[in-house]
This record gives C-alpha cells, sequence and structure tokens, in this order.
C-alpha cells in the first residue's frame, strides 16, 4: 500500500522527506498569486479588490443588480454566457442548477436560482474553514493546535486519513485544513467540525447572510457559497494569520475536473472546492485569480456526472471570455 505522510505513524516517519518537496509547491503557487496581485497593484486595482466586502455590501443594501439568466445579457460581463445553443441555455436555467458569479471588482453578480438551496455535498467544508479561520483571526484558537481523533470521527468516502489514522492520533488545525482542501477529507472535516461546533458554523453563516442546512444532506444556494468564498478571500488579502496558506491548498485539490479543467488552457490560478456526490450532486466553486479577478459557483443536482461537468464546463468557458 502506497501510504503518503498525511498521517498515522508510516506517515508520520515520512512526512519529514516529504515536507520540503511540499513547501516548494506552496512557494510557486504564492508566488504566482503575489504575481498576479502585483498585476492588479500596478493597474490601480488592488485597492478596489482588497475592500470588495464593502462594496458587495454597499451595493446590496442599493439594491445591486443581480441579473436572472433570461436578462444577464443585459450585464457587461456575461453577454458571452448567451453564445451558446438553446438546448443547453435550457438546462442552465432548470430547476436543476444554481449557478452564480460574482466578479470581485464591482460586486456584480449575475446568476439563476441563486439562492434556491441545494444539495452542496463537499462543498459545505468551506463553512468550518472559515469558521476556523475568523477563531484564529480572533486569537481563539491557533493553527499549530492539536486535535485528538476519536472513534466518533471515523467516516468513509473521500480523504485519506481513513487508510492510516488509529484512536488518539492527533493532527494540528493547519494539517486538517489542509486535508480538508486538499484531499476533500471527511475524517478531517469531522474533526474539525467537532472542534468548533456546527451550531456555530450555522449560526455565523446566518448572521452574515448565508444559509446552510445539514438535515439529510448539505444545502447551500450558489449565492450563499459564493459570498462565503468572497469572505474567505478577503482573509486571505489580509496577509495576516499564514491565511495565504489555504490559497496554496485550494489550488492544489485533487479534484479538478470541473472549473480548472475548463480553464486550463489559461493562465489562472484556480483555488476550487468541489462536491460530488455521484451520480446526483455534482458542484464546483473557485476563486478565479485573473486581471479581472472573480468567484464561480455552479451546483447540479439530479443528473449524472458527465452532463454535470458538461454545465460546468460551459458556464466557466464563458465567463473565461471576459475574464481579460
Amino acid at each position: 500500500m502506497n501510504i503518503d505522510f498525511y498521517g498515522g505513524r508510516l506517515g508520520r516517519r515520512r512526512k519529514k522527506n516529504k515536507s520540503i518537496l511540499i513547501k516548494i509547491k506552496y512557494f510557486l503557487i504564492f508566488l504566482l498569486a503575489i504575481s498576479l496581485l502585483v498585476s492588479l497593484f500596478e493597474k490601480n486595482e488592488f485597492n478596489i479588490i482588497s475592500n470588495i466586502s464593502g462594496i458587495i455590501k454597499k451595493k446590496e443594501n442599493s439594491k445591486v443588480t443581480i441579473y436572472p439568466l433570461e436578462e444577464s445579457s443585459k450585464s457587461s460581463r456575461s453577454s458571452s454566457i448567451f453564445n451558446i445553443n438553446d438546448e443547453l441555455k435550457k438546462t442552465l436555467a432548470s430547476d436543476n442548477v444554481s449557478w452564480c458569479f460574482l466578479d470581485l471588482k464591482t460586486g456584480e453578480k449575475i446568476g439563476n436560482n441563486i439562492d434556491r438551496e441545494m444539495q452542496v455535498a463537499s462543498l459545505s467544508k468551506l463553512s468550518v474553514l472559515y469558521t476556523v479561520m475568523l477563531q484564529i483571526k480572533e486569537n481563539k484558537i491557533d493553527w499549530e493546535n492539536k486535535i485528538a481523533f476519536t472513534s466518533d470521527d471515523y467516516i468513509t468516502g473521500s480523504g485519506v486519513l481513513q487508510e492510516t489514522i488509529d484512536e488518539g492520533d492527533s493532527y494540528s488545525i493547519r494539517e486538517l485544513c489542509r486535508l480538508l482542501l486538499e484531499k476533500s477529507d471527511n475524517i478531517a472535516y469531522r474533526m474539525l467540525m467537532r472542534t468548533v461546533g456546527q451550531d456555530v458554523v450555522k449560526e455565523k453563516l446566518n448572521s452574515e447572510g448565508m444559509s446552510i442546512r445539514f438535515e439529510d444532506g448539505n444545502y447551500m444556494s450558489a449565492n450563499s457559497v459564493a459570498l462565503l468564498l468572497r469572505d474567505i478571500w478577503e482573509l486571505i488579502l489580509s496577509g495576516k494569520n499564514d491565511f495565504a496558506e489555504v490559497l496554496g491548498w485550494m489550488a492544489s485539490s485533487s479534484y479538478r475536473d470541473g472549473i480548472p479543467a475548463a480553464l486550463s488552457d489559461n493562465d489562472y490560478l484556480v483555488a476550487n472546492k468541489e462536491g460530488n456526490i455521484s451520480g446526483s450532486v455534482l458542484a464546483d466553486s473557485g476563486v478565479i485569480l485573473t486581471s479581472h479577478p472573480y468567484i464561480l459557483v455552479v451546483i447540479t443536482n439530479g443528473m449524472d456526472d458527465d452532463e454535470g461537468y458538461g454545465i460546468i464546463h460551459s458556464i466557466a468557458e464563458a465567463f473565461s471570455k471576459k475574464a481579460s
């Protein structure tokens, strides 16, 4: 069995030898992100992006224009979404598809069914990540705090800890967040959620205008996921608490068949989080760093993976034409 450095006794012995390579990978990703941000700064656009939350709230208070699908061709950033065939356009408007585009320069939102709660699978893991980041910012917890695994945390599905973890093994919050994003690790998610509290997560998101439900699955709206990514992005931009690492973890995800695959021919850094329950739920979300950065969220329910990825690719490719 090929057991890597992600945990367990054998994993810990190998971790020292591989840590340098991991640091180099994150450093290269971080350099790419910095180069994009420098480009924005030189264009006098950095302040606009770093203050995007205030811009969006101001626009929302003044009834920001949110274009439904049938009207979004009026938007300066979304006309390309209509350069598609009628059959695909009908699919994008169906009850089984929810998507949201959020411009990180202007605060403009475009989408369809953006406030409809849908099954999002592992996209909900962003909620615990955000709560952890806030508690680190508020000095309530620290990246290096250790969390001990208990049998109640065990679950199969996505991730690598299930292969190596033993009762009583401890992992830092930093390592668990990395696994949460890189491997969508279910055990890491349970350990982090147990630490910060599911009720705390729900209350925090609800207080900031985002919805999330954990009953009989994980439910969020495309709008809520977009706002959640926006808030995570703001924490990364703060340059504090080593939050820049989060960008590297997202950009190093093992699940890159959605938005990143659609944009693979472009020089964009895509930091994404995917959710997938094969044959029933496929969703992807990401911060796309270009000279005109934006957030894109696409959620499909009740479709097979091929159809779901096809829809995600079509929307991602359409908006990429307007990104430069």
